[in-house]
């Protein structure tokens, strides 16, 4: 699939989403431009988490100390594997899956993982580490 910029640069990190936050702020209140801003990014990734709403959202801008810098507006169209975003906002699970049949080792698979993810979004981190991932399915497990 391919991305805009500015969509790639949030599913990269998360961090990115105040940039694309500030630039609708600069046409739209602020309650429209937080949800301008998620429509946007759920164009091309329809599973995309952020918070739950703008007050959410205003509680953490309140919290962090940002310096809003003239980011040049850059238009490049980044082309994204519909796996990766699917693995990026959904849950790795499924390509977790797809490795681990290919090695059978869950290390390996994890490390496998995040690697490709990597190739295509490298600031991107899914879990901590293995361990991490590990506690996190063993919660989802017994909550089925």
């Amino acid at each position: 699939m391919k991305l805009p910029k500015k969509i790639y640069d949030v599913l990269n990190n998360k961090k990115n989403f105040d940039f694309l936050f500030f630039e609708m702020l600069q046409n739209h209140p602020p309650d429209d431009a937080y949800d301008e801003a998620i429509n946007l990014v759920r164009k091309y990734a329809p599973h995309f988490k952020h918070y739950k709403d703008y007050d959410s959202y205003r509680v953490i801008l309140s919290n962090k100390n940002i310096t809003f810098v003239n980011v040049p507006k850059n238009n490049t169209i980044v082309n994204v594997p519909d796996e990766i975003i699917n693995a990026v906002t959904k849950g790795i699970d499924d390509l977790f899956h797809k490795h681990l049949k290919k090695v059978k080792i869950r290390k390996m698979a994890y490390d496998q993982c995040v690697k490709e993810i990597n190739i295509y979004l490298p600031e991107y981190k899914p879990y901590k580490n293995h361990q991490s991932f590990k506690a996190s399915q063993s919660i989802n497990f017994k909550k089925k």
